[in-house]
């Protein structure tokens, strides 16, 4: 699900460290599957690689209005860094023009990425009919589990407020991430949750 609220400014953030070497997440190459990364950020770009130009991401109107799922992926390397400032994000632009991405397309971008990929970012999905998952994804996280260096994958378990499970989440070998309404504190209203939500993170007022 998109975000539940409008976006709105941040203070500034402190400047990133020099140095990676010490810093959590140090070497580790993170792939974000989302709407790309945005280019030109000062705390971004030295920490943000991008496969390919389609990656960069670019504003996303519809009829004079900014769409909802404009700037996620940019939000979701953002916080990906500040957890983990050693990291390098690898952005990958999965998303057609109003949002979405089908089954075969997820499938083809897990396929496509590099072979030294240490952790997969999936901040996307959705229930499907009678819970049967999405096929041509699911092959491809086998194909991803049978590589030399098998990645983590990690994905939203959603914001609809259901126990129905959502995909790619909901897979047995992914890593499903509720939202928490406060550190320490119970869940977010809006967050999905049930048996096959293994994690829970702050998910309100995240900048």
């Amino acid at each position: 699900g998109y975000p539940c609220d409008s976006p709105r400014a941040a203070g500034p953030l402190d400047p990133p460290p020099e140095d990676d070497d010490g810093q959590p997440g140090a070497g580790v190459r993170v792939a974000v599957l989302d709407s790309g990364v945005v280019e030109g950020h000062p705390w971004l770009d030295p920490r943000v690689e991008w496969l390919s130009a389609n990656d960069v991401e670019q504003p996303q109107v519809q009829n004079g209005v900014l769409n909802r799922f404009s700037g996620h992926g940019t939000f979701i390397a953002g916080v990906v860094l500040q957890c983990a400032p050693g990291a390098t994000v690898v952005a990958q632009n999965v998303f057609d023009p109003i949002g979405f991405v089908d089954d075969t397309q997820l499938a083809a971008a897990l396929d496509a990425l590099p072979a030294n990929i240490e952790v997969i970012n999936l901040s996307l999905g959705g229930p499907t009919h009678d819970n049967l998952g999405l096929l041509a994804t699911g092959a491809a996280l086998l194909r991803l589990s049978q590589r030399d260096l098998r990645p983590v994958v990690v994905a939203a378990a959603g914001n609809e407020g259901a126990t129905q499970e959502t995909y790619p989440a909901a897979f047995k070998d992914v890593i499903a991430v509720g939202a928490q309404q406060a550190p320490g504190g119970g869940r977010a209203c809006f967050s999905n949750h049930g048996s096959w939500v293994d994690a829970c993170a702050m998910g309100r007022r995240v900048h």
